[in-house]
């Protein structure tokens, strides 16, 4: 850290404190020295878990890691947790702390940002509560926030960003209602990715990772705002198309995503091609419902893959 930087981080009036992606701290400023009587030859490089015990708990190293891997911020008001650090002087084992948590980078590293402020010593106990109640609000709002996040990771695949299995079904049992008072059609593609093991194989899981996302990615470019990609998992995706009135329409859409995702992908420096298979089934000709409907189209893109792969199948 630059000479400056540093000397200004001393100065402040609270702890400050930055943790690194292994949680081992890598800095630890003057407040935190004189407040806790650990001077920071004594604590760089150590886990935060064993210097500050507390974050062993599970919800506050829950707060780090999701710093750490997702970015959240997150305010922890002395009124609903107790010390996060210990201090030094046994007169001040009530003072009462709050903290601040957020993710900063360094380079292309994220790490963590820790802020500890004692706020024992208000002097209007009823600006004190003012400030407990916004803190309140506060943390409440970013409770909601990190529900809202949990809710579409829950609802997502991690690693493309598009729908899993379980909103999949949720959109398809709704679609296929909607439908059926329209009268109209729901064709459901099973899309698998032709020779992606023998990628994975050669070139990495991070660069099948990476054609994973680009493939759902094209894949999302080609379908209408009202369409659903989702991956079941592997290199298997789903796509719903909702409101169909013939099988020349399905065919267009068919079509388009097979040849924008067989053209080159450039993955870590490297030109990659892969072709993929694709089997439809209708709702309400092939099936009725979320599972039929899904292994009718499994079964036509297997279909696909015995007559030699690369090509679109209707269910029959």
């Amino acid at each position: 850290m630059h000479e400056l930087p540093f000397k200004i981080i001393d100065k402040i009036d609270i702890g400050i404190m930055v943790v690194d992606q292994q949680l081992n701290i890598i800095l630890w400023n003057s407040w935190l020295e004189r407040y806790t009587g650990q001077c920071r030859e004594e604590t760089i490089g150590q886990s935060i878990l064993e210097v500050c015990p507390r974050f062993r708990e599970m919800r506050y190293k829950e707060i780090l890691l999701n710093a750490l891997h997702y970015g959240q911020s997150r305010f922890c008001s002395s009124s609903l947790h107790k010390n996060f650090i210990s201090t030094i002087d046994p007169s001040k084992t009530m003072n009462q702390q709050n903290m601040q948590v957020e993710s900063v980078y360094n380079k292309k590293e994220r790490l963590i940002l820790i802020q500890i402020n004692d706020v024992t010593s208000y002097q209007s106990r009823v600006t004190q509560l003012k400030n407990v109640l916004r803190e309140i609000e506060i943390e409440n709002e970013q409770i909601k926030i990190a529900e809202g996040i949990n809710r579409q990771r829950a609802l997502h695949d991690p690693l493309t960003g598009v729908p899993n299995r379980f909103l999949l079904y949720d959109r398809m049992a709704h679609e296929i209602e909607c439908t059926l008072r329209k009268g109209n059609m729901v064709a459901v593609m099973f899309l698998d990715m032709d020779g992606f093991k023998i990628i994975n194989d050669t070139y990495g899981h991070d660069a099948g990772d990476k054609l994973l996302r680009e493939f759902a990615t094209r894949i999302a470019g080609c379908i209408r705002q009202s369409d659903t990609v989702a991956r079941l998992g592997g290199d298997e995706f789903i796509v719903v198309l909702p409101d169909i009135n013939s099988r020349d329409d399905i065919m267009q859409i068919a079509h388009k995503i097979h040849n924008y995702c067989e053209k080159p992908y450039y993955i870590n420096d490297i030109e990659l091609t892969i072709t993929v298979s694709i089997g439809i089934s209708l709702y309400p000709t092939d099936g009725i419902d979320v599972d039929t409907l899904i292994k009718k189209a499994d079964s036509a893109m297997y279909m696909v893959k015995a007559s030699g792969k690369n090509s679109i199948a209707f269910y029959k």
